[in-house]
């Protein structure tokens, strides 16, 4: 893929809560745009499930103009389950859920969401996504041994 070109805006969010909504927000709706939006302009990294480490605003928006140039508008939930603040960070674990809970392709990610305070508001910083060592089949929860990805 050739240099995109990477334009930044000082607005931020006025919180983390509100920079994660924008972030999934994004994604269900296939915006580069507003993702490029909730990104920090430096700083940054990204890990998608199974992927290398992505950093620079150029590198993890490029991943995300290839996720989002699919077309096809993800059926996309997340539930945060933890959520741990200090001063000028907030780190958000994130259970995403792409698909129908019904459909025997649904798959579920575990993510690690990481925003900053900076001077034009909240931004995020890290996007670490990786499938759960456990999953569920035929109604069971089934382990995923270590370094094993299914």
């Amino acid at each position: 893929m050739g240099r995109m070109k990477s334009v930044h805006d000082d607005t931020g969010f006025p919180t983390a809560d509100e920079a994660e909504r924008a972030f999934y927000r994004a994604f269900a709706n296939l915006s580069l745009g507003e993702m490029g939006r909730v990104w920090a302009a430096d700083g940054i990294a990204c890990i998608h499930p199974g992927g290398p480490l992505l950093t620079g605003r150029e590198a993890v928006l490029e991943s995300w103009a290839r996720i989002l140039g699919s077309g096809t508008s993800p059926d996309l939930r997340y539930e945060t389950v933890l959520i741990q603040a200090s001063g000028d960070l907030s780190t958000h674990m994130v259970r995403e859920t792409l698909g129908s809970a019904t459909e025997r392709g649904a798959v579920v990610v575990q993510a690690v969401n990481v925003y900053r305070r900076l001077p034009g508001g909240w931004r995020m910083v890290l996007h670490h996504a990786t499938p759960p060592r456990t999953r569920q089949i035929h109604g069971k929860t089934v382990s995923t041994p270590p370094g094993m990805i299914q």
